[in-house]
């Protein structure tokens, strides 16, 4: 069957690495001949390597249109294809050949030990719960640790320092380091290929860690790199890396890769299902 999926595939930002990994788990499917098409935001986007070939196939003959879209960017097809299939949200998949990539290890001047890290985009107070987070430490021992630090990757760090100085100076014990950073200057897999645990400021609320798209997808990518999610609950890992800290990366990564391909399979059949059920 064939199908043709339209994304934001081009974007250098959390979606468009989502509609990349889409594109490619319905490559997958054995039983899809896939044809992309990308809807592009800004200007001089560039198609990623591993799916620009699906771009040179031609659309005729596709009996299905997968659009993951924003309603606003929604292309009406109906008339043209036999079934179409919306979806506005990301789905957190992430391919595992993200996780076996070579990164460039992170040099930040004083980011030392064990490294709790978070990235915001500093944009909304919700997220950037650094007054709880801090109250946290402080309940797990840990605002005094001198072997472990904090660093705050945000797009607004002018919003994050502002929020820094409304909180008591006797909760910020712990060294705390802000790194301004956009999404097409680091890739984001690389800030958590460095880091150690991943504090993720969305308000816990239900499902979680998913619970939103932007900050859902990196508490999943943290946990794929082996890198454990603290979400304002006692962090438990801190002494099991004092004890040993390769031997403790080396027993998460691999949990984490198995964990990747799990959710990679299951992805691909929840795609699978959402282009079949479009026919009904």
């Amino acid at each position: 069957m064939k199908v043709l999926y339209i994304g934001y595939y081009r974007e250098p930002t959390i979606w468009g690495q989502q509609c990349v990994d889409t594109a490619r788990a319905l490559e997958e499917i054995e039983e899809f001949d896939v044809v992309v098409r990308a809807l592009d935001l800004r200007p001089n986007g560039n198609t990623p390597a591993s799916i620009v070939g699906l771009e040179y196939k031609p659309v005729e003959g596709a009996e299905v249109c997968y659009q993951q879209v924003l309603d606003d960017h929604y292309v009406g097809s109906e008339g043209i294809f036999k079934h179409t299939k919306h979806i506005t949200d990301n789905m957190n998949i992430i391919h595992p050949d993200v996780l076996r990539q070579k990164y460039e290890p992170l040099n930040i001047e004083g980011a030392t030990g064990y490294k709790f890290y978070s990235i915001t985009d500093g944009s909304r107070k919700e997220r950037r719960n650094l007054d709880g987070i801090y109250s946290q430490f402080i309940i797990d021992g840990l605002h005094s640790a001198s072997n472990a630090t904090y660093t705050i990757f945000t797009s607004n760090p002018e919003a994050v320092q502002k929020d820094l100085a409304e909180i008591d100076d006797v909760k910020k014990t712990i060294n705390t380091i802000i790194v301004p950073i956009e999404s097409t200057e680091v890739p984001l897999p690389q800030i958590h290929n460095w880091g150690d645990e991943y504090i993720n400021l969305t308000p816990y609320k239900g499902s979680g860690a998913v619970s939103s798209q932007d900050f859902g997808y990196h508490a999943q990518m943290a946990e794929f790199f082996g890198r454990r999610s603290w979400m304002g609950m006692e962090s438990k890992k801190f002494n099991e890396w004092l004890e040993n800290p390769v031997a403790y990366d080396l027993s998460w990564r691999k949990t984490g890769m198995t964990h990747c391909a799990e959710w990679w399979e299951a992805n691909k059949e929840y795609l699978k299902k959402g282009v079949l059920d479009a026919q009904n």
